[in-house]
């Protein structure tokens, strides 16, 4: 049996602030498509919204956690779709697609930009996380399967070199990722088994299985974590944290 998914600080921290672009963006009765939706959690947000939603993500073990988690509110989880195959997201196009901490998984991203963009609407929006500043590249990123961490510089040129408009771009995390993530990365180096011998495909969908030590438990909640979220909003506009969100509009002709 899988073990139950604990949302880890740093997933409560994006949400939040992936909650407030949300909440000054025009959503009701519009269409969004998540690409790798993990725990469903952000799905349940946009129809929280108003958003009509739809969602793919290759991990089996992903699609039964957000299957349970969304059927838990009868309201909401009748404005979500979860597609069988990648095959299906390509149907229709969508006001908003978002992918957080996705792109990083991904060899080509390049490719997989442009694969998205052909999602949007004219005037759509991507919205997107990465992980931030290649310097900190380390064992706890090869465990769960990373090709790479970004410098902000390059993430926006992959972004606008992609008829792609950026509206806000904000860092994520600061203080608290930057102290969980290296205690993470010490503890993976010194506990390092098998993952060097293992596909970063195998790696993904292995990073997404649940964590139950007391400490996550206790830690990775809203109401420990509240005041931290006070404490990112006035950090977004730097370059301290360990992620990146950008908020981006196609262009006409993109």
């Amino acid at each position: 049996m899988k073990k139950e998914w604990i949302p880890y600080p740093r997933f409560l921290l994006r949400k939040d602030l992936i909650k407030k672009i949300l909440k000054h963006e025009n959503v009701k009765d519009k269409s969004c498509l998540e690409i790798g939706y993990g725990s469903g959690y952000i799905l349940a947000m946009c129809a929280d919204f108003g958003l009509y939603c739809y969602g793919y993500d290759f991990s089996p073990h992903a699609r039964l956690v957000a299957q349970r988690n969304i059927l838990l509110n009868n309201d909401l989880h009748k404005r979500i779709v979860l597609f069988n195959n990648e095959a299906e997201m390509f149907q229709k196009k969508y006001d908003f697609v978002l992918a957080f901490e996705v792109l990083e998984h991904i060899e080509n991203d390049n490719e997989a930009i442009l694969k998205w963009i052909q999602l949007l609407k004219n005037g759509g929006k991507l919205i997107l996380s990465v992980p931030a500043h290649k310097k900190r590249f380390n064992a706890l990123d090869l465990s769960v399967g990373h090709y790479r961490r970004y410098d902000k510089d390059d993430f926006t040129h992959l972004i606008t070199n992609n008829n792609l408009a950026i509206e806000h771009i904000y860092s994520y995390g600061f203080p608290v990722t930057n102290i969980t993530e290296f205690v993470s990365a010490i503890i993976v180096w010194f506990n390092r088994k098998s993952h060097n011998t293992q596909t970063k495909e195998v790696l993904t969908q292995k990073s997404f299985e649940g964590k139950t030590s007391f400490f996550i438990r206790f830690i990775s909640n809203n109401f420990v974590l509240s005041p931290f979220y006070l404490i990112q909003s006035f950090f977004i506009k730097s370059n301290l944290g360990t992620g990146y969100i950008v908020c981006t509009k196609r262009t006409e002709h993109g």
